[in-house]
């Protein structure tokens, strides 16, 4: 197995984590040059997924079975842009915004509006943040029915502004491209949606045929 498959992070199943230190680029946002910051995080996702997908017991397959290069997806689309460096290296996925603070992220997350972040904080909240939404609530705001993933993005950005691109609201939006764009770079990298690797995207020295195919191109892959 090469060097670069294995720096790629991917889940192994013999340990049931994800190893490996890079999650890779998201397609859009490189991270060359004065982004190269948008790399620093990745061993903090990874860290994050694991403890979270351990703490609820969730495997590939598992519709609440999370991977790095999603939360990595969807904290560049909350504070991956080229002028949110320091956003991006406090609070990535924007978890404890002063405008967006409701009093249950302090008795399910642990966090204080206004709260000094760091991104294994936010990470970490953001996870159970997900996993609230996730779920449906009864009057009581307790667990009544989980909803999936698809619903916990959806629910965890909230903007029903119209979408100039879509013409539906914006957090669908942002459900749907994250989804998209995780699921973009996995294939690149020669996994499966959970993060497994799919042995007929390796060549026989073990590099990505997409990312071959691809040398020279911007990380983002357009």
């Amino acid at each position: 197995m090469s060097d670069q498959r294995q720096n790629f992070t991917y889940y192994d199943p013999k340990t049931g984590r994800f190893t490996g230190g890079r999650i890779g680029a998201v397609e859009g946002y490189p991270e060359k040059g004065s982004t190269a910051w948008r790399a620093s995080n990745d061993r903090i996702f990874i860290k994050a997924v694991n403890d979270y997908n351990r703490s609820f017991g969730y495997r590939p397959g598992d519709d609440g079975f999370w991977t790095p290069h999603l939360l990595k997806t969807q904290a560049m689309i909350e504070a991956g842009g080229s002028h949110h460096k320091e956003a991006f290296l406090s609070d990535p996925l924007q978890v404890n915004k002063p405008l967006d603070w409701v009093p249950r992220k302090a008795s399910l997350l642990g966090l204080e509006r206004g709260d000094k972040m760091t991104p294994e904080t936010s990470a970490k909240a953001a996870l159970l943040w997900l996993d609230y939404k996730g779920w449906q609530h009864d009057g009581n705001g307790d667990k009544t029915r989980w909803e999936g993933n698809a619903k916990a993005l959806f629910d965890y950005n909230g903007n029903r502004a119209i979408h100039p691109k879509t013409g539906g609201e914006h957090r669908q939006w942002y459900a749907d491209r994250i989804s998209e764009m995780a699921g973009n770079m996995l294939a690149a990298q020669g996994l499966d949606p959970h993060g497994r690797h799919n042995s007929a995207s390796w060549s026989a020295d073990g590099q990505s045929l997409d990312l071959m195919a691809r040398e020279g191109d911007d990380p983002s892959g357009f």
